[in-house]
């Protein structure tokens, strides 16, 4: 695969990653480098970083790859194309192998890939968005990531329209793969599943994203829900409701903050307005969120 195109997002890197890019681009046209610090001033985060790019992508398909990742297989990008080309097929997802360093600096290698999945299996609308992630309505996580997988370009640029730059903006360590997946399994009609390993993910427990706080890790819950409510079909915008519950089982959604009250608040409100969601499930939100202020008595 060759006639591709190779776009890079400087989101505020800090040692001589630019200064490589820009070497690069000596050697290679294909090469596009886009500078967040110029556009923005700030880091603007995963999300909103992986957005910019694809809306400027010309090409039909599009691969994620993150700053930490490495492709390691370059058959994998001849195999997914087929596939795709072959069965007209929105999104074609392979297997990744994943190296964790532990805080006391131990690196392993282990099959980033859960056995669940069945191999060379097409899944269409409506189950698509939620077979992708969640089995048995417990939201494990089965091939939540947005890395790893070829995306037709029309889809996920329609996928961020539905989202709205005023999400994807907000800056987040958290959840962002989840987001961003999601939105694109509802607008995707066909996701393939292929045994083929193609990724080298990594995964550093000493990142930002293993650090972030209690609030915001909330907040970050909430803003999923709301994701949920907003985008999801109308049978199964229930998931809202499970995923909140999910969340407070997790036990700190007793936090006395105002921001994540607002937040709450703003979600259950949407809920008990909702004609989709059945008077059974909001009852189960009453029972389980009464006694932590939240205002619980919206007119159906």
């Amino acid at each position: 695969m060759t006639d591709i195109e190779i776009i890079l997002i400087n989101d505020f890197s800090s040692d001589n990653t630019l200064s490589i890019i820009n070497e690069l681009q000596k050697y290679d046209n294909r090469i596009k480098i886009i500078e967040n610090r110029e556009k923005f001033g700030k880091n603007i985060g995963t999300l909103y970083s992986r957005s910019i790019g694809v809306l400027e992508a010309k090409g039909k398909y599009i691969l994620n790859l993150d700053g930490d990742d490495l492709f390691f297989d370059s058959d994998v990008f001849d195999t997914v194309y087929n596939e795709a080309e072959n069965d007209n097929l929105d999104i074609v997802s392979f297997m990744n192998v994943q190296g964790v360093r532990y805080f006391i600096n131990i690196f392993h290698m282990k099959d980033g890939f859960d056995e669940k999945f069945p191999d060379n299996y097409i899944v269409h609308q409506p189950e698509l968005a939620y077979y992708t992630m969640f089995f048995n309505d417990n939201f494990k996580n089965v091939d939540s990531s947005i890395w790893g997988k070829l995306i037709r370009t029309e889809v996920y640029k329609k996928a961020l329209e539905f989202l709205g730059v005023e999400r994807y903006s907000l800056y987040s360590v958290a959840n962002e793969d989840l987001i961003g997946l999601f939105s694109i399994c509802n607008v995707a009609q066909s996701y393939k599943f292929i045994r083929k390993y193609g990724l080298f993910h990594f995964i550093d427990e000493k990142a930002p994203a293993f650090k972030i706080s209690e609030e915001h890790s909330i907040q970050m819950d909430i803003f999923f829900s709301e994701i949920l409510l907003d985008l999801s079909k109308n049978e199964y915008k229930k998931f809202s409701v499970l995923f909140l519950i999910y969340s407070k089982k997790k036990d700190y959604f007793s936090s006395n903050s105002e921001k994540i009250k607002f937040g709450l608040n703003r979600i259950l409100k949407k809920i008990f307005k909702s004609e989709y969601i059945s008077q059974y499930y909001k009852e189960i939100l009453i029972n389980e969120f009464t006694g932590l202020g939240l205002n619980l008595s919206f007119n159906n």
